[in-house]
């Protein structure tokens, strides 16, 4: 029986040798495959912040593009008010102060604040 532990107890240096290198090609595939992953990740990262610099390109050239349809819009509606003030406004000068009836208004109105008008006697 002590022979027999023996046998087991005993290694074959040619096996120890061979188990090593296979430990240290399975260790080093495995740190191949971390670099691989690692690598990877880094394209990921990578692909992702392109896409992301991409879209906010995107939006930023949409609401640049909104901002300018808005402003154009806007500049619109102001030069139609102003012609609309424009427009409202002499035809209030039209009705309020027609030339013709200028003279009868600056006789009557100061004919109210000085009196009947007075024919030569004093």
């Amino acid at each position: 029986m002590a022979s027999e532990d023996r046998k087991i107890v005993e290694l074959d240096p040619d096996l120890s040798e061979q188990a090593m290198a296979q430990v240290l090609r399975a260790e080093e595939r495995a740190n191949q495959a971390i670099r691989d992953c690692e690598q990877e990740g880094v394209r990921i990262i990578q692909e992702a912040k392109d896409r992301a610099q991409n879209i906010s390109k995107h939006a930023n050239k949409r609401l640049t593009h909104i901002h300018l349809r808005f402003k154009q819009c806007i500049a619109r509606q102001v030069k139609n008010l102003q012609r609309e003030y424009a427009d409202q406004h002499n035809q209030i000068n039209e009705e309020h102060y027609d030339v013709s009836e200028m003279d009868d208004i600056v006789e009557g109105v100061a004919g109210m604040l000085t009196g009947p008008a007075q024919s030569g006697k004093e």
